[in-house]
């Protein structure tokens, strides 16, 4: 007997990536020659949704700029439904640049653009996609109210996210990106519902109740919620 697909939904962020090349970081005020360029679409939350590439929802913002057609091309060629990514007005999209040198090495900087554009509303508008599926992607690259209320949604009211969550990432201040993944499973059957939070990439799936979650500096940080 043959499985249907899980239908998942991703919420979160939609980057243009512009990587440089070079064989070595240049230092505050250096002028170096770069070896090599590329645009590749990327963004945690586009990732994460072409990556699955199963029966997938991409919820997020994209700006009016020349990258916005591009990365809704990326969407539409991994058959993803893109009905609640949104054209943001008087917006760029979101940028990464990241600079690599032959070592590993890299450097990066983002520009959030119309992610930092996710608002409650949009998550609200989504509301029956979310309802409907099996499994919620967020990647902390939106607001994090807008962030708070998926999950809410998610767990119909049954399940609700700790608050020590958000006092945590607000200390890491505005100028930090957290690399934390949420995966949300919503239980359709009668009971509590069951929130499992992880890292993509992690080697095990945590405990209920707990977070993994790496600081700015890459330092890997346990909390208990």
């Amino acid at each position: 007997m043959s499985q249907s697909k899980p239908a998942i939904t991703v919420i979160g962020s939609i980057n243009m990536d512009l990587m440089i090349g070079c064989e070595t970081l240049p230092t505050p005020g250096q002028t170096i020659l770069a070896e090599w360029s590329t645009e590749v679409c990327g963004g945690k939350g586009a990732n994460q949704a072409v990556a699955a590439a199963r029966q997938v929802t991409m919820i997020g913002r994209i700006g009016d700029d020349a990258f916005a057609d591009r990365l809704l091309a990326n969407f539409e060629n991994a058959q993803i439904q893109v009905d609640h990514v949104q054209q943001t007005s008087d917006c760029a999209s979101g940028l990464a640049v990241v600079a690599v040198e032959r070592g590993g090495q890299n450097l990066i900087m983002v520009v959030p653009g119309a992610n930092g554009r996710v608002g409650v509303d949009d998550i609200l508008s989504a509301r029956s996609v979310i309802e409907s599926s099996d499994v919620i992607l967020l990647q902390l690259e939106i607001p994090m109210e807008s962030v708070v209320a998926a999950i809410e949604i998610a767990n119909a009211g049954r399940c609700s996210l700790d608050r020590r969550i958000l006092r945590q990432h607000q200390l890491h201040g505005r100028n930090s990106c957290s690399r934390s993944i949420f995966c949300v499973r919503t239980n359709r059957r009668p009971g509590p519902s069951s929130a499992i939070l992880c890292r993509i990439g992690s080697p095990r799936t945590l405990r209920k109740g707990d977070v993994q979650r790496r600081d700015h500096f890459g330092r890997t940080r346990h909390a208990a919620v």
